[in-house]
């Protein structure tokens, strides 16, 4: 996969991610009054379920004239692609968009190691006290629930002088619920999410609601199997509220999460079987039409027709000097969207042997015009394969072979001078 397509699927990805963060940035707060905390922290589900369904619906084509695909396909992937497309002309462009993204998400993931570091290396001299529970040495040190593979709560060096023996069980089980939910693993995944879109605000708002969202949850799981120790959990977050940097794989009981939000969760009502019912059945519809969406977003135009495109009028590429020199040949394969007047629409190139063959194609493909495909005596849009073969003597290379269900014309034969 050559960069362009790399940066398309990319940059794909991140839209379809950001699409339902913005919604649930939008109408977490109704959910979160409605139908509970839980329900709202569980409605993040959608981010992975809208991806997933995105990555079924470019590399399963079929999928997106399936019952799933509810929903008509908007455009994204192809806007994105004749953007991508465009800039990928551009070999500076290329280079420089590549070079900033990199920096970016390198800086990202140094930040983030740095704030894993510094819980991580609280553990290194803990004293451990039972199964996976460590005393820290400082009063900062937790209480907290750190690392994936193995993970471990740490607890402040005063844990018992500060916190009575009732609000030390409710500590504990609040992070041992963090533990069996696998919420670190749900970080890491977050922390890995803004890596990746670290340019993309809305990435990064839905991340720090995620992990509030994630939060109030707990507190919620912890009361409704205390149900009587609402008051004794109030006060120990008002014992444990201390600024502390956040913790990106793990979760911290402590400071970065508003303490007014969590007290106020505490007498919310408690949520009865029928809301539960509702936020389960709203959480499968949204689902299921995400994904729908999702998988539409990567259709590509129609590709049943009565009538094959074909060529209408070309110009042959020109073999690059640069190619001829270092005695480099092959088959170039250019995806190309034809639009029903039968001009490109799309051009992305799916492979070649050297870049500078891969851009001479494309350059080449860009100034061509197709008869379009036709079905019911009526020109329709389509995707097509387009095979160049530069070759360097007589004997023309061997042409690459199509995917399964793609349109594949005949090959443009490209000989050195």
């Amino acid at each position: 996969m050559n960069f362009a397509a790399l940066m398309e699927l990319t940059l794909t990805l991140g839209l379809v991610s950001a699409l339902p963060a913005l919604v649930l940035l939008l109408v977490g707060g109704i959910v979160r009054k409605h139908l509970g905390a839980r329900a709202a922290y569980w409605s993040w589900s959608l981010v992975p379920i809208t991806v997933l369904a995105a990555l079924i619906g470019r590399f399963l084509p079929q999928a997106a004239d399936s019952a799933l695909a509810v929903l008509p396909a908007i455009g994204i992937g192809q806007a994105i692609g004749q953007t991508t497309q465009a800039v990928s002309q551009n070999g500076w462009t290329i280079l420089l968009l590549q070079s900033a993204w990199l920096t970016g998400v390198t800086l990202m993931t140094i930040w983030l190691m740095v704030l894993q570091r510094h819980f991580a290396r609280q553990l290194k001299d803990a004293t451990p006290m039972a199964g996976n529970v460590y005393r820290g040495h400082n009063r900062e040190a937790g209480p907290a629930l750190i690392g994936v593979l193995t993970p471990r709560i740490l607890l402040p060096v005063d844990f018992e002088s500060r916190y009575s023996p009732d609000q030390q069980q409710l500590i504990l089980l609040h992070e041992q619920i963090h533990q069996r939910r696998g919420d670190a693993f749900v970080n890491l995944l977050v922390a890995a999410w803004q890596v990746l879109n670290w340019f993309n605000p809305i990435v990064h708002l839905a991340a720090q609601r995620l992990r509030r969202d994630q939060e109030l949850a707990c507190d919620a799981e912890v009361l409704a199997q205390r149900p009587d120790s609402a008051k004794a959990y109030a006060e120990a977050m008002l014992s444990t509220q201390l600024a502390v940097l956040g913790l990106p794989v793990g979760c911290h009981w402590q400071s970065s999460h508003p303490l007014k939000e969590r007290l106020i969760m505490l007498k919310s009502p408690k949520n009865t079987l029928w809301t539960r019912v509702v936020g389960v059945s709203l959480l499968a519809i949204s689902g299921l039409t995400l994904a729908g969406a999702a998988i539409a977003t990567q259709a590509g135009p129609a590709t049943e027709f009565d009538v094959a495109p074909s060529y209408a009028t070309l110009s042959r590429p020109v073999y690059p000097k640069s190619a001829i020199d270092a005695k480099i040949s092959g088959v170039v394969m250019i995806r190309v969207g034809v639009d029903t007047d039968g001009k490109p629409a799309t051009i992305n190139i799916e492979s070649a042997p050297d870049e500078s063959l891969g851009k001479a194609a494309a350059d080449s493909v860009a100034s061509w015009t197709f008869n379009p495909a036709q079905k019911g005596g009526k020109p329709i849009a389509t995707q097509i394969l387009v095979p160049v073969t530069f070759s360097l003597d007589e004997q023309a290379a061997g042409e690459a072979p199509a995917a399964s269900g793609d349109t594949q014309l005949d090959a443009i034969q490209v000989k050195a001078d």
